[in-house]
């Protein structure tokens, strides 16, 4: 691939190949693989990851991948193209050229379902062609027993046609119709396959998942956090007043975009405002439309207005003639920075950098919206940015009111629509409050946090070595690789030499290939004598046999860590050295169970330092990119806080001033707050209370203080802020009902965070009160102060809600705020 999978990508791909591996396997049974995951995930990217490594193993496979729409099978393919350069040569799309008996083995033919239909030359015979695209189909079907069909967005076109009869995909799918034979192996690909699965459910001996965390995307950065949804609040026109708002934030996208990828060396972007117009648009009040855009960016001209109207050709609208984009062009296309659409680009359609939806359509085509805004989700640049600001899509929707953008809001967040982002309705601006000191964003900055172990992840050397780079490119640790690569190779060697019996055992037997020769005669099985001959001996094993054990060896050893464990071990100026004894050195050295786990031992002591070194060293950009890498591993990693930055947030009835994120009145919304929180923050608050500053703590990200404990990760609900004697103290609270599993354990770990956060922070702050507030059974808040040993102990030794509101009722008191 030329481009590195995310590591959830990576397992994914792996179950693919797996699956369909052992589906061409089998002898009689047909096996279905469903790949479903969010909108954003990757999942093209996905199958062409598994194919590349297929085609490794079987280069005689067949694929047949099919979509409903044909702009969305030449986007597909256009991706495989860019991808990989194993499938590039492999790519035919189907059209009337191809008339061959069968689809071509050792390639992946992309096809459209209008291509099989009574419609379509394909499916007629006559002079150029005696064989329709079914005979073809069927053809594969029977005869090749490595022919394999991928399903594009496979929630479509899977229903019943109006007589009853099967729809051309399903047929295709489940060999009924023109379809005569199941193909063995059908993989399905969809944001939520629910509708594949009931197609085919039944026609299946074998149904496999490919196993997806809806988190693993999140932390990705692949897709935007925030979907920012805007609608009038009373029943008035507001179309045209709401394009104009429209497109000035796509120009003020472009401006944030211009700042942020200059400031960090990133690819240029060109954000685009998509502009979804009604099914049959009044020529002139799409020139009004146009002329509102232009009005409200004067950087624009009508060259950046392109259309995808059905049409296909240029159009005039007014006094504005505007040109064609086909959907799957207009990402490349950057000239067009203003999109009009219907509904081409609701499928499958890639718009990472649209970052402005418009849609006309009325209260009934909700499904349409959805479709839409789930082509804007994806982050242009393919990962996290450290400008919060640019990690959301905004969407204007002037025909809606709350209860039909409700419906909305439900498919995204559960349906065949559904996205990972969360969703934001009428969002409020607040970003860095001023009046916070400066003392107070410090300590922050230096307080102590984890990462969030995810399921999937990299091993310590690739994640050590990606950091290094990092590193290097930011001009911190220019070094950072060489750095790397000693350490590793010399824990390694050390390993070495420990095992070196081990080792000398093993290249003994590798240098020698052992074989038998029995003889007897052809005619009986046996030597004249009436017993089989039995001759033993031995031959050097060949160059290219040590090459195979070799590449085995590295496999097993994390990264690039086995090949430079060879390259040390060779570097010498003995002359007898010999360089393919070194291979079988690397080899036997691979098979001992602990020396993978040495070489990761050695990267994530030494990735630990450089974190702790370097980390408050690197722009917000290069932190982001840092975390990321630090992110994927199985294990908690520690971090620091990294301070909140602009962004927008959901409104509420309630709003609190010194946060540490305000909006221009100065005032913070927190529409989390359930009547416990509140009356926390009216106590901690009110006048007369020590409270500098405060900070609703999110619930994850790398602006958000991570705990992990057994079982899960905690955060916190708030952080308050003080300052006494001219150092800042910090107030961890954070309520929880007593009566769920996971209260003592989140609680134990918050009690041991204190002293630890402490450590680190020396004399810049210090973590104060730690409190964990329950309500007592007449409604009073209690909270208990979690750094008292005695307390701390308790707690830990309870068991169950009773034992909880015992430990309070002894250690326990009226919640208040601390004297001024």
């Amino acid at each position: 691939m030329k481009l590195t999978l995310h590591a959830y990508q990576e397992k994914a791909a792996d179950a693919v190949v797996s699956g369909i591996v052992k589906g061409l396997a089998e002898d009689e049974d047909h096996t279905a693989i469903t790949l479903a995951a969010p909108t954003g995930a990757g999942k093209t990217i996905i199958a062409a990851a598994a194919l590349e490594r297929l085609y490794e193993q079987a280069p005689g496979l067949t694929v047949l991948w099919v979509s409903t729409d044909k702009e969305l099978n030449e986007q597909s393919a256009g991706k495989f193209r860019s991808a990989s350069a194993v499938l590039a040569p492999r790519l035919t799309v189907l059209d009337n050229a191809f008339t061959a008996p069968e689809l071509d083995r050792g390639r992946i033919s992309f096809i459209n379902v209008a291509k099989l239909g009574r419609g379509s030359n394909m499916t007629k015979v006559g002079e150029s062609r005696q064989h329709t695209i079914w005979d073809a189909l069927n053809k594969s079907a029977s005869t090749n027993s490595q022919f394999v069909v991928f399903v594009d967005e496979a929630h479509l076109g899977t229903g019943s046609g109006a007589a009853g009869d099967d729809t051309l995909l399903s047929q295709l799918m489940n060999g009924t119709g023109l379809m005569k034979r199941k193909p063995r192996v059908l993989v399905g690909i969809s944001a939520t396959a629910a509708r594949f699965e009931d197609r085919i459910r039944g026609t299946r001996e074998i149904t496999r998942t490919v196993p997806f965390d809806r988190a693993d995307l999140t932390a990705s950065g692949l897709v935007k956090d925030r979907l920012l949804l805007t609608h009038p609040d009373e029943e008035i026109a507001a179309d045209m007043t709401m394009i104009g708002l429209a497109a000035a934030k796509r120009r003020e996208y472009e401006t944030l975009w211009e700042a942020y990828t200059a400031q960090n060396e990133e690819p240029h972007v060109t954000p685009a405002m998509l502009l979804q117009v009604p099914a049959k648009p009044a020529a002139a009040t799409v020139a009004e439309m146009i002329a509102t855009v232009l009005a409200h960016d004067e950087t624009l001209t009508a060259d950046n207005i392109f259309h995808t109207f059905e049409s296909h050709t240029i159009e005039t609208f007014g006094l504005h003639t505007v040109r064609y984009g086909a959907p799957s062009d207009l990402q490349r296309i950057t000239e067009a920075k203003v999109i009009l659409a219907k509904d081409a680009v609701t499928t499958g359609w890639d718009a990472p950098r649209v970052e402005v939806l418009v849609s006309l359509r009325g209260t009934s085509d909700e499904t349409v919206i959805t479709q839409l805004i789930g082509r804007a989700v994806r982050q242009p640049l393919a990962k996290r940015v450290a400008d919060d600001r640019l990690n959301a899509v905004n969407i204007y929707l002037p025909n809606f009111r709350a209860d039909s953008v409700e419906k909305v809001i439900g498919r995204l967040t559960d349906g065949d629509d559904a996205v990972t982002t969360e969703v934001v309705v009428a969002p409020v601006p607040v970003a860095p409050n001023p009046a916070v000191p400066e003392a107070v964003w410090m300590a922050l900055r230096a307080l102590p946090s984890w990462t969030r172990p995810q399921k999937t992840a990299r091993s310590d050397v690739e994640r050590a070595s990606k950091v290094a780079h990092i590193l290097s490119a930011a001009g911190v640790l220019p070094e950072a690789a060489s750095q790397l690569q000693t350490t590793v190779v010399s824990a390694l060697r050390a390993h070495l030499a420990a095992k070196r019996p081990f080792v000398d055992e093993k290249v003994a037997e590798f240098e020698e290939v052992n074989y038998v020769t029995r003889e007897a005669t052809w005619a009986t099985g046996d030597t004249a004598g009436g017993t089989v001959a039995v001759l033993e001996g031995a031959t050097a094993t060949l160059t290219r046999n040590v090459l195979d054990l070799y590449k085995k060896g590295i496999a097993r050893l994390p990264g690039a860590s086995g090949a430079q464990l060879w390259a040390a071990l060779c570097d010498t100026t003995d002359p007898d050295h010999d360089p393919e004894h070194e291979r079988l050195v690397v080899a036997a050295l691979s098979l001992d169970p602990d020396t993978a786990t040495i070489a990761n031992a050695a990267a994530a002591a030494l990735l630990s330092g450089w974190v702790k070194a370097h980390g408050n060293d690197l722009s917000p950009a290069e932190r982001a990119d840092l975390y990321a890498k630090l992110e994927e591993s199985t294990r908690p990693q520690q971090v620091t806080v990294q301070p909140p930055v602009a962004t927008q947030v959901k409104p509420a009835a309630t709003s609190w001033t010194h946060h540490l994120l305000a909006g221009d009145d100065g005032s913070f919304p927190d529409p989390k707050s359930n009547s416990w929180e509140t009356r926390i923050l009216d106590i901690e608050l009110a006048d007369g209370a020590p409270a500098v500053a405060w900070y609703r703590n999110p619930t994850g990200g790398r602006h958000a203080l991570a705990i992990p404990y057994d079982g899960g990760t905690l955060y916190p609900d708030f952080l308050i802020f003080r300052v006494v004697d001219g150092q800042v103290r910090i107030d961890i609270i954070d309520p929880h009902r007593p009566d769920l599993d996971d209260t003592i354990a989140k609680w134990v770990a918050l009690a041991k965070y204190a002293a630890q956060a402490n450590a680190e922070l020396g004399d810049l702050a210090r973590v104060d009160r730690v409190l964990a507030v329950i309500e007592d059974r007449g409604g009073q808040l209690l909270s208990l102060d979690l750094t008292t040993e005695q307390a701390a102990t308790s707690l830990a030794a309870a068991s169950g809600e009773d034992g909880i509101r015992a430990v309070f009722d002894q250690y326990g008191g009226r919640h208040k705020a601390p004297a001024a």
